[in-house]
């Protein structure tokens, strides 16, 4: 029986069979990526992603009569997810009969829910994450995980500008009372031209440090990019369009 075998296994509706079946084709594909698969296609992914975790999250409320997923923003919890051990229960016994079906569902919760607490979180074990890396032969796999962790670790602490001008205006309102709102669109733009020049700035350290191994490993981080940049809810076109044509200008800069 295939991953998703026993998936709404009581059910016979032929919508809720393709959706299961949908699920179980995304999951395969994640798991066994046959090379570089580009941004744009990596990009698509994770909108696919996405949309099939919201709606295994309105599947899940409307079965249990529960909320998946809260996030509470207080001083003690500092905007904190905390998510109904049901979910993953429910996920394991009902709907996703599989070993590994508990860190997929964490990592898409945290980037289709990216709060305060999983940034600081992933900035506290930084450090770690990196010294594991140390002695290791960059093989295939080992620049691919390398590319995914970074790629999980930028996209976590993007919005720096934006953060930053929010806490200006929130310090003296007076004073930056002129400054343009920032409104959801507009961080979008400033998370995708970070993500450009994050882009090109670890391609040239890359050419510095591991040349004969930058193009595969810049394939991956592409990669990735595309794939937690859409799970975080960039759309796809935007994502391709806007960092495409700011990598093609930073290209014609001398070096």
């Amino acid at each position: 029986m295939g991953l998703f075998g026993k998936l709404f296994s009581k059910k016979t509706d032929p919508e809720l069979e393709r959706f299961a079946k949908s699920i179980e084709d995304e999951l395969a594909e994640i798991r066994r990526p046959k090379g570089p698969q580009g941004l744009a296609k990596s990009a698509i992914k994770g909108a696919e992603s996405r949309r099939l975790l919201f709606e295994l999250l309105k599947d899940f409320e409307t079965e249990t009569g529960r909320s998946g997923v809260s996030i509470v923003d207080t001083v003690e919890s500092r905007g904190r997810m905390f998510v109904d051990r049901q979910l993953f229960e429910w996920f394991r016994k009902q709907r996703w009969n599989s070993s590994d079906s508990e860190p997929f569902l964490c990592t898409w919760l945290a980037f289709a829910f990216l709060t305060p607490d999983e940034r600081r979180k992933t900035n506290e074990i930084w450090p770690s994450v990196v010294t594991t890396y140390h002695g290791k032969p960059n093989t295939e796999d080992i620049l691919q995980e390398k590319a995914d962790k970074l790629a999980k670790y930028i996209i976590c602490n993007l919005g720096v500008a934006t953060n930053l001008c929010s806490s200006f205006v929130e310090v003296s309102p007076d004073e930056f009372k002129d400054c343009h709102k920032i409104d959801d669109k507009l961080e979008e733009l400033v998370r995708l031209e970070e993500s450009a020049l994050w882009l090109r700035t670890i391609d040239e350290l890359a050419y510095m440090s591991i040349h004969g191994q930058r193009e595969l490993f810049m394939d991956y981080l592409d990669d990735a990019f595309g794939y937690y940049l859409a799970l975080r809810g960039t759309p796809p076109d935007a994502a391709c369009r806007i960092i495409g044509e700011r990598l093609t200008q930073y290209s014609s800069y001398q070096k």
